[in-house]
């Protein structure tokens, strides 16, 4: 069993990432690629490029939204009516996530011989806390959704 500090949630999304220098800034142009696992300290990144490892690169992850059709969240408002202030709750559908710009570094890889492709271990730094809200919601989200919809 390992132990992490966040729970990981299988998926997969395309994205894309540019490589970073010493100081932070892109070298060269965005690269595709697919996320294939998530959590709030980094990422599972399948691509075409070799990084050496320690790499640092900015991703861009855009977080899917589709899945939140079917999911309902409760929210209480405040109501007033002739008597005072009531409070009220109504279900609603959760609002979209945001696309991500992450900052990260290799801290491993490996070659998966099926695909052809370089399977890095991306591990997430300075994240800010809208970021870390943001992607706390979605994993919190898509997890609910996967649970609520598993075949059995």
């Amino acid at each position: 069993m390992q132990k992490r500090a966040s729970f990981r949630l299988m998926l997969a999304i395309d994205a894309s990432y540019t490589l970073l220098n010493e100081q932070g800034k892109p070298i060269g142009q965005p690269r595709q690629a697919s996320v294939h696992n998530l959590s709030l300290g980094g990422i599972q990144l399948h691509s075409s490029m070799l990084l050496p490892k320690a790499s640092q690169i900015s991703i861009d992850l855009p977080l899917p939204s589709d899945f939140l059709d079917e999911m309902r969240v409760q929210k209480e408002l405040q109501e007033i009516s002739p008597f005072g202030v009531r409070l009220c709750s109504i279900e609603e559908r959760p609002p979209n996530f945001r696309s991500m710009r992450l900052r990260g570094a290799v801290v491993g890889s490996r070659t998966s011989e099926a695909t052809k492709r370089y399977i890095y271990h991306v591990k997430f730094h300075s994240m800010s806390p809208q970021d870390t809200s943001e992607m706390t919601r979605f994993i919190q989200l898509r997890q609910l959704y996967e649970l609520r919809n598993r075949v059995t």
